[in-house]
């Protein structure tokens, strides 16, 4: 039910990652970013805590890998993440953030987040209430997004990171009530530049097109395979 190992990019080479060791590195994160002001507030996250506290091994199925420049993490659950909220939190008034850090070593430091959506990967067609399907996975929500995550310090120095998201939910095609809900999802995280008064701008991990194509892999790794 994951992306095939053979679909990773050039580059990418797997590495050992358990959900225990993901929701707990989720949840130090999220942790530190509590005690943060987000501007506008109306932008705060939401989705990441409850669809964290919810994973289990009982639940999701997780890979990880990395290469030079960057760390993959893909899942697939039956837990529902809320993509609606997601996309609340990165468009329209909230494709440009900006959070102060208030606490802890990074105090001081303002992180500017620009989110740009993409075009998901071509789906067939489905029914009624479902923006399409891939196999026998009928996808209800779906978001792409790339980030360019800018933190400067109290020095006036910036790095810069380059990342990608992308979230979907639905169910394994069946009409029956009890039709298996899923959550599919892909993670880039790129290496942020050295912190520099000209705040370059790292190469991107991978280009809009192969984190498009490579989350249409991991949406393929779910329907093919079904319940």
């Amino acid at each position: 039910m994951l992306l095939s190992p053979a679909a990773l990019p050039d580059g990418f080479h797997l590495v050992g990652l358990t959900v225990s060791e993901l929701t707990s590195a989720n949840a130090q994160q999220l942790a530190a970013t509590a005690s943060t002001s987000v501007e506008p507030e109306a932008c705060r996250p939401t989705a990441d805590e409850k669809f964290n506290r919810g994973m289990s091994s009982e639940n999701t199925a997780v890979l990880g890998a990395t290469s030079a420049s960057a760390a993959l993490t893909t899942l697939t659950s039956t837990r529902t993440r809320d993509v609606d909220a997601d996309l609340a939190a990165s468009t329209g008034p909230c494709a440009t953030t900006r959070t102060a850090v208030t606490a802890g070593t990074m105090r001081g430091a303002v992180i500017t987040t620009e989110h740009t959506r993409l075009d998901p990967p071509e789906l067939s067609s489905s029914t009624a209430g479902f923006r399409g399907r891939v196999g026998q996975f009928r996808v209800r929500a779906i978001l792409l997004l790339r980030n360019r995550v800018t933190t400067r310090i109290a020095d006036g120095s910036s790095s810069v990171a380059i990342g990608y998201a992308a979230y979907a939910t639905g169910l394994f095609t069946s009409d029956a009530a009890t039709a298996a809900p899923a959550t599919v999802q892909l993670v880039v995280s790129g290496n942020p530049s050295a912190f520099d008064s000209s705040a370059p701008t790292p190469p991107s991990p991978m280009s809009d097109d192969g984190f498009v194509s490579l989350f249409g892999k991991a949406l393929a790794g779910v329907g093919d395979t079904g319940r």
